[in-house]
């Protein structure tokens, strides 16, 4: 009997110790984020994921530009934002074309590509697009968006419109956004306010 007990207080004190919580009725210490597996390298790795929510601020990150030049996205606040996620770099052309319209609303356009800096540097010379294009190059900003496809190991596509306050508005996860459609969109979430 009471090996039975000593077990069973090993045990509630084992799981207790590994018990996750929700983010949001954690009070104290870092707030919890599942992680998912991530290979590549010596050993097993993990990546936090989380999701960003609509009517929440942001999650917040800092990522090289396409000038090798480090950009917060607190940087950003004060006017409306698009922050696009794309998982390849033959994407961007679009998201350029997307920012044009963006641009005459008045939306600053930020693009988020698993790409290394001088991939996106090449890209950018060549395009001179009104964007923003910024490395994710092992794809930690789109985990933290909830844009991480763990069964292919890459960035989903996605677009989540912030407020001048940084909070999310729209979020589109896992959708291309047509030309045609982001006007409306667009104007639909300054209007709501």
């Amino acid at each position: 009997m009471s090996r039975f007990a000593l077990a069973l207080a090993f045990t509630l004190i084992a799981v207790s110790a590994n018990a996750q919580t929700d983010p949001r009725t954690n009070t104290g210490g870092q707030p919890w984020m599942p992680t998912v597996p991530r290979s590549g390298g010596p050993g097993v790795s993990t990546r936090a994921v989380q999701h960003a929510l609509v009517g929440e601020h942001a999650p917040d990150f800092e990522l090289p530009n396409a000038a090798g030049e480090r950009f917060r996205l607190r940087e950003s606040r004060g006017g409306w934002v698009a922050l696009f996620f794309t998982d390849r770099r033959e994407d961007l052309p679009r998201i350029a074309g997307l920012a044009h319209t963006l641009d005459s609303l008045k939306v600053r356009t930020l693009a988020v590509c698993p790409e290394k800096v001088h991939a996106l540097g090449a890209w950018s010379d060549e395009a001179k697009a009104p964007m923003l294009a910024l490395a994710d190059e092992r794809g930690d900003i789109s985990a933290l968006y909830g844009l991480w496809d763990n069964v292919r190991s890459a960035t989903r596509q996605g677009l989540f419109l912030l407020d001048p306050q940084g909070i999310i508005r729209v979020a589109l996860l896992g959708q291309k956004v047509s030309a045609p459609s982001l006007p409306g969109l667009v104007q639909s979430a300054v209007e709501d306010l």
